[in-house]
């Protein structure tokens, strides 16, 4: 014996539209987490030490020996708007104003990407190429975009999701309190 059900048309049309909408907001709050003041990380990630993350850049074309009073972006070449408006500020940022300095490390698997990248954003701040994902697969980040602070100590202090305006300005004055 088989029993055949049938689903009206307009409640099949509805479910699909709900569906849509779930997915859209979802999609919304995970392509853009940066979305809050303030974002915990597990301390592990503040321990990583500069020397790891000296040597860790050294491999892409660093050539510095210390990362103190540094702001480190690690960034994808296909981030949201947000985090690539996040990204345009500290391109141009007044160098005269604040005491650090600022890198750009981009995880792109090809190099013709990440220069096409470099050039269609008018970067000028020192930019490397990370082609393997490096940085992710040996776990010095817990995500990305993020963007990490070294203070005077050569010391992670400040770290927080690249994307929202309220979270750089919270993210410049951590750097001042710290």
């Amino acid at each position: 014996m088989i029993i055949r059900t049938t689903i009206p048309l307009e409640s099949t049309s509805s479910m699909k539209t709900i569906n849509t909408f779930l997915f859209l907001i979802i999609g919304i709050i995970i392509s853009c987490r940066g979305t809050s003041d303030d974002n915990h990380f597990e301390s592990r990630w503040y321990e990583v030490e500069e020397k790891e993350w000296v040597a860790h850049l050294s491999n892409f074309g660093f050539d510095g020996t210390e990362l103190r009073n540094h702001v480190l972006l690690i960034i994808n070449t296909s981030e949201c708007a947000p985090c690539m408006d996040d990204l345009a500020w500290w391109n141009q940022y007044d160098k005269d104003i604040y005491e650090f300095k600022v890198s750009l490390l981009v995880l792109e698997r090809y190099e013709q990407t990440y220069n096409a990248f470099l050039k269609a954003n008018q970067i000028i701040i020192p930019a490397y190429l990370d082609n393997t994902s490096l940085t992710l697969s040996n776990e010095l980040v817990p995500t990305t975009p993020i963007k990490l602070y070294f203070n005077d100590e050569g010391k992670i202090t400040v770290m927080d999701y690249m994307g929202s305006g309220v979270n750089l300005a919270a993210f410049k004055k951590k750097i001042n309190e710290k």
